[in-house]
């Protein structure tokens, strides 16, 4: 980093990747795996998910259950030559259909951008230097985004949980899009939102379908991080550059004055 350049604002920097150098005036991040380590968050998410499905079935079911129960206490007092154990006087002794009763079961809310969002954030928490990182390239003026496959209201609560929302002039989910990753629209909707071209921008991300985003919006740069998990080559073959984290970018400034 050059330390000539913190805390002095800039329409925009240069970053030094292998062969060449770009300029740059906003990084748009991915969240999951390149910001946060979601595994705590998600294994949670898992588990309310599953128990408000259950719940739903239960309700659901429920009526269901009564309506067995009458009827077998009505066949079991049925004998061969009493009528009622005729299948048609068997079917005419059987509640009537309440036609008032929803014909599905009732639906689950939105288990996937509204379900427990209050407490979502609890188990996520920022990977290794985010948070120096953010704060540093905030300093030299950069306008900061993510581009995240998560819903853009759970993305929102978990940086602000993070204690990182604040430094993000844009986050794109998911539901703003009509295509997510690979697809350029969510480098298109942040650029929008921060001001500037794809041109102008940097894509940082953990996966294959960050950088393709980023090749297919036109992007300056795509930067790859690993996080220790060994994917260098297959994504080399998409970045013009692989740290081990983000922790590393702004080891990439280049000093001007």
């Amino acid at each position: 980093m050059c330390e000539s350049l913190v805390g002095r604002a800039r329409e925009r920097i240069r970053l030094a990747l292998p062969g060449r150098q770009v300029a740059c005036r906003a990084i748009i991040f991915d969240k999951d795996g390149t910001l946060v380590d979601p595994t705590g968050f998600q294994s949670r998410l898992l588990m309310t998910r599953a128990r408000a499905l259950r719940a739903a079935a239960e309700a659901s079911i429920g009526p269901l259950q009564g309506a067995s129960s009458d009827l077998s206490r009505r066949q079991s007092t049925a004998s061969p030559g009493n009528p009622a154990a005729r299948p048609e006087e068997t079917a005419r002794q059987q509640p009537a259909p309440d036609r008032h009763a929803p014909a599905d079961p009732p639906p689950v809310a939105d288990p996937d951008g509204t379900l427990g969002v209050a407490d979502l954030p609890s188990g996520a928490t920022l990977l290794p230097g985010v948070a120096d990182m953010l704060e540093t390239f905030r300093s030299l003026g950069l306008r900061l985004a993510i581009a995240t496959g998560d819903r853009r209201r759970r993305a929102e609560a978990t940086m602000d949980a993070l204690g990182v929302g604040k430094c993000f002039a844009a986050i794109v989910g998911i539901d703003d899009v009509a295509r997510g990753k690979p697809a350029p629209d969510m480098v298109d909707a942040a650029c929008a939102r921060l001001g500037c071209s794809p041109e102008e921008v940097v894509v940082v991300g953990d996966s294959p379908a960050d950088l393709m985003m980023g090749r297919a919006a036109g992007v300056a740069a795509c930067i790859a991080v690993t996080n220790g998990l060994g994917m260098s080559e297959r994504l080399g073959a998409l970045a013009d550059a692989v740290l081990h984290s983000v922790a590393e970018l702004p080891s990439l400034v280049v000093c001007e004055e």
